[in-house]
C-alpha cells in the first residue's frame, strides 16, 4: 500500500512528530510512504534522515499531477490538519475528475476546533473527503456538531506512545534534575508544553503561588518554548515580566527552562506532572509523563478525561481556573500515599491502549476499511 501524508509545517511539534513518526512505522511494515512537507522545514530534514520521499510544498500545484501518473499506486492520502484540506482545495474539489483511481482521502485533526464549518465552501470541500480522524470521543462529538459531514465518516483513532523507546531513554530523577538544573531536594509540580494562552501557563503560574508561599519546599518547571507567532512572543513577555516580579523567595523556586529535544527524557524530573490546557485533543506530553511512571494531574476537558481516570490513574481540575490549580495541587500534595499507585495503573493502561503496535495496527486497519 502507497500512503501520501500532507502535512506542510514550519515546525516539528507534537503534530509533526506523531505524523513522522506514524510514517517511519508504516515504512518499517513493508508500506510505501511519501511526504509533502514545507521546503526546508525540520520535518522535510526528519523525512530525508530516514529516507522518506519528500515532496515540497513548492510543488504542490504539481502534486495533484504528480500523485496520479501510472507509475504510482496511491491508496491513501493522509491530511494532518484542517488547513491542508484548504492548501489542496483544488484537487478535492475536482478529484473525481481528475483520477479513476480508488483513492481513500483521511483527514486527521490534531487540534480542538471549535468554528463551524457550515458554509457552501466547507461543504463542498469537505464532501470529497472520506474520513476525519480525531484523537478522542470528546473530540469526536465536538466535531459531529461542526463538520458538515454524515456523523459515520468521523472517527476516533487515539494517539500513541512508543513504551520501549521511552523506558530506553528516560533519565533518573537526579540525572534528570542535574540536566535541567532543578533543584534535587524539592518537591517539584511541572509540565512540558508550548507557552501558550491556550496551555493554561498563567493559570498554573497563578496558582501555584499561594502554595509556593507557605511550603518552602515546593517549586514548579515548566519544558518548552513559546508558540513561533507574534501572539506567542507577546503572551510570552507578559509571562516573563509577572514572574520578573514576584518575591525573590518565590520566583527562585520558579522555573522557565525553554523548549529541549526528546523532552520525555527528564519526565522523572518531576514528583507531579501538571496538564493545565483549555481544550485538549489527546496530550502525548501527558501520556508520555504516564509511561514514565509519573502521577498525574490534568484539566477535565478536550480528551484528557479520557487519559486520566479521576480517583484512580490520576487527579482533574478545571481549566482556565488558578483557584482549580491550587485546589488540584493541594489535593495531590495530601493523598502522596496514592502516587505509586496511581501511576502504576496509568501505566499499565498506556502500555494495554496505548502503545505504538497497538495503534498503528488500527490505523493500517482503519485504512483499509
Amino acid at each position: 500500500m502507497q500512503v501520501v501524508h500532507f502535512c506542510p509545517r514550519p515546525s516539528f511539534s507534537g503534530l509533526e512528530q506523531y505524523a513522522w513518526i506514524l510514517a517511519c512505522a508504516q515504512k518499517t511494515m513493508g508500506h510505501e510512504v511519501k511526504f509533502v512537507a514545507l521546503r526546508n522545514s525540520p520535518l522535510e530534514k526528519k523525512c530525508i534522515q530516514t529516507h522518506i520521499p519528500v515532496i515540497p510544498l513548492d510543488f504542490y500545484l504539481r502534486f495533484g499531477t504528480h500523485l496520479f501518473t501510472n507509475e504510482d499506486d496511491i491508496k491513501i492520502l493522509h491530511l494532518h490538519s484542517t488547513l491542508d484540506a484548504r492548501y489542496l482545495w483544488p484537487f478535492l474539489f475536482f478529484r473525481k475528475y481528475l483520477t479513476p483511481k480508488k483513492l481513500k482521502i483521511i483527514l486527521q485533526t490534531h487540534i480542538w476546533l471549535d468554528h463551524k464549518k457550515n458554509d457552501p465552501f466547507h461543504k463542498l470541500l469537505y464532501s470529497n473527503i472520506d474520513e476525519i480522524w480525531c484523537s478522542s470521543q470528546l473530540a469526536k462529538d465536538n466535531l459531529e456538531k461542526i463538520m458538515p459531514v454524515p456523523l459515520e465518516k468521523i472517527r476516533v483513532v487515539n494517539y500513541g506512545r512508543d513504551v520501549k523507546n521511552i523506558d530506553n531513554f528516560l533519565l533518573s530523577r537526579e540525572m534528570a534534575r542535574h540536566s535541567l538544573k532543578l533543584p534535587q531536594n524539592k518537591t517539584i509540580i511541572g509540565s512540558v508544553n508550548r507557552i501558550d494562552s491556550g496551555k493554561g501557563v498563567f493559570e498554573f503560574v497563578e496558582g501555584m503561588l499561594p502554595l509556593l508561599k507557605s511550603n518552602m519546599d515546593l517549586a514548579i518547571a515548566w519544558v518548552g518554548h513559546p508558540t513561533a507567532d507574534q501572539a506567542g512572543a507577546l503572551y510570552n513577555r507578559k509571562l516573563m515580566h509577572f514572574i520578573h516580579e514576584l518575591p525573590i523567595d518565590i520566583r527562585e523556586r520558579v522555573f522557565f527552562v525553554g523548549g529541549i529535544p526528546d523532552s520525555y527524557k527528564y519526565l522523572r524530573a518531576f514528583d507531579g506532572y501538571i496538564l493545565p490546557t483549555y481544550k485538549e485533543c489527546f496530550s502525548l506530553g501527558l501520556m508520555e509523563a504516564q509511561v514514565a511512571g509519573v502521577p498525574c494531574m490534568g484539566t477535565n476537558s478536550g480528551g484528557t478525561p479520557e487519559i486520566i481516570n479521576e480517583g484512580k490513574t490520576g487527579w482533574l481540575f478545571a481549566p482556565k481556573s488558578p483557584t482549580a490549580v491550587t485546589e488540584v495541587v493541594e489535593r495531590f500534595l495530601g493523598e502522596r500515599n496514592c502516587w505509586e499507585e496511581f501511576a502504576k495503573r496509568a501505566r499499565l493502561r498506556m502500555e494495554k491502549d496505548f502503545d505504538f503496535p497497538v495503534v498503528f495496527l488500527k490505523v493500517m486497519n482503519m485504512y483499509q476499511d
